[in-house]
């Protein structure tokens, strides 16, 4: 590729080009689930376009699109920095994929957040510059330490709590799946300072990993700031940060300790963590033949952020050439039961006897490790298909005592309470998922829809149906349908219903199959049934 000098934002002609260019951007599948990256990036686009480009500081963007006052400090929160890191890395991932024949590169300089427009030629890369460039890359691994967490106290106690802190992080790290943590004692002792990107990347050679997590903790009268954060050894660069306040008059101070502690594990190391997502954009690039177990299960979450048939088959494909790689492991079979129940669930690339062969993973995926969080998350599925509301009970009980800080998890088991009647349980539940983790698939909010249809609040059910942007499955435009039936808007309902059948075309005559695959509830089924009925 190469580039020219980039455009004139005072050109009129120039300020049109830009403009469909961001909005290539944001219709691509890199920023598709992502709100708060499109409007980051927006509010600088449009903010240079329009002139102010000089005043993209950070204190203007935490306050205009990161809702902060006027008391932002940029020193104890650096949300801006790390958000238009991932801006900038998610423009690169793009730019390599959906965008690489585009006709402007956006690029937002490191140290600064006015972006550049640049015109470019692609050119083909020579076999030797591509070579180089790969074996230049070392490739991210879901491996991580903890480094003890620093008191800026001089009191000994408050130094003992911070280091019983830290080790009770790494504690709750390692219960999740596919993540290694790796201890610090490994190097004796050492002083390692986060802040200082020769250390970061030093460590993670040392030790073998890919990401450090670390902290600090200052007193506040009786309060206790806690500072936690995030590097990439690969970079040195802090890719996530979160403060914490802990009240030290509570009667029982482990108990706020262990909900800090649940929150930064969920934010980290949770299906949808800033971990998994970090690895998912270096390596979702790689064919599948080149893909390792762990970058294969990645495919697998990246597809249930989209519920999409391509990546359906993306993730059924990398799932299916990793368990010949390693058939005894039970996660693979468990994720591989969820994509074959999905294909008959919901319709996905037209799978034979997609039931059979998911409930066959799903049984050697218990058999090989009973105590794994995803294989009970597959047998919870095998009971919804088969309507088993007792034994959805059960298997909740169960993935829930396995890991409770796992946010993907619990909002899962939520909302399989939920499509079984059980609404007060399962929605505290998907409140508790996303308490521990906002970045969770938009499809958990079809429980509250659900449930709204349930208590005859049509409107608000259409209000919440509105905002879901899961353009190509199925169950929005059906739901939008059967909303629209109990309105009496049957014109709009009509409409609807025929959208649905353009995305499922074999629903007519199947609704029940559709609809019992998910819902275990005879009251819930009934509803949504006679609504459609009346089309």
């Amino acid at each position: 590729m190469s580039e020219q000098a980039p455009l004139d934002v005072r050109v009129e002609e120039h300020k049109v080009q830009i403009n469909e260019q961001l909005q290539r951007i944001l219709s691509s599948k890199a920023f598709e689930q992502s709100p708060k990256m499109k409007e980051l990036l927006t509010f600088v686009v449009t903010q240079t376009l329009d002139g102010n480009g000089d005043r993209l500081k950070q204190f203007t963007i935490a306050t205009e699109v990161f809702d902060r006052d006027v008391n932002f400090d940029h020193q104890a929160d650096p949300i801006v920095r790390i958000q238009a890191g991932r801006v900038r890395r998610t423009l690169e991932t793009y730019y390599l994929t959906e965008g690489i024949n585009d006709p402007i590169v956006l690029t937002i300089p490191k140290g600064r957040y006015c972006p550049m427009f640049t015109p470019r030629v692609v050119s083909v890369p020579s076999v030797t510059e591509t070579t180089t460039h790969t074996l230049a890359i070392k490739p991210l691994s879901p491996t991580l330490t903890v480094l003890p967490f620093l008191s800026l106290s001089e009191d000994t106690e408050k130094q003992y709590f911070a280091d019983g802190f830290g080790e009770e992080l790494a504690t709750e790290l390692a219960r999740f799946d596919m993540l290694k943590v790796v201890s610090m004692h490994a190097l004796g002792e050492t002083n390692i300072d986060p802040r200082t990107s020769a250390d970061v990347k030093g460590l993670g050679e040392k030790l073998g990993v890919s990401f450090i997590t670390s902290g600090t903790m200052q007193a506040l009268g009786n309060k206790m700031r806690v500072y936690a954060r995030l590097y990439r050894t690969d970079t040195g660069e802090q890719v996530w940060a979160e403060k914490y306040t802990c009240d030290l008059t509570t009667d029982d101070l482990f108990e706020m300790q262990d909900e800090i502690i649940a929150e930064i594990v969920a934010e980290l190391a949770s299906s949808f963590g800033i971990i998994h997502r970090e690895i998912y954009q270096s390596c979702n690039q790689k064919r599948i033949e080149h893909l390792s177990t762990y970058e294969a299960t990645l495919r697998y979450r990246h597809y249930l952020m989209t519920l999409t048939e391509d990546t359906h088959q993306l993730a059924t494909q990398a799932l299916l050439s990793a368990v010949q790689s390693e058939p005894d492991v039970a996660l693979l079979h468990a994720m591989l039961a969820v994509l074959y129940f999905d294909a008959e669930m919901l319709g996905m690339n037209k799978v034979d006897n997609a039931v059979d062969t998911a409930l066959s993973h799903a049984k050697r995926a218990v058999e090989l490790e009973p105590t794994n969080q995803e294989s009970q998350i597959a047998m919870l599925m095998a009971h919804q298909v088969k309507g088993d509301i007792n034994g959805i009970l059960e298997t909740v009980d169960k993935v829930l005592d396995i890991n409770p800080n796992a946010a993907y998890q619990i909002g899962l088991s939520g909302w399989a309470l939920c499509m079984a009647g059980e609404f007060e349980r399962g929605l505290k539940l998907i409140q508790n998922s996303k308490d521990l983790n906002p970045f969770r698939p938009p499809w958990f909010s079809i429980a509250s829809i659900v449930h709204l249809i349930m208590q005859d609040d049509f409107d608000g059910a259409d209000k919440a149906v509105s905002k879901l942007s899961l353009r190509r499955l199925f169950w929005i435009p059906m739901l939008k349908a059967i909303i629209q039936v109990y309105k009496g808007e049957f014109i709009q309902a009509q409409a609807s219903y025929k959208e649905m059948l353009q995305l499922r075309p074999d629903f007519e005559g199947n609704e029940e199959r559709y609809i019992c695959a998910y819902i275990s509830s005879p009251e819930i089924k009934n509803k949504l049934l006679s609504a459609l009925a009346r089309l």
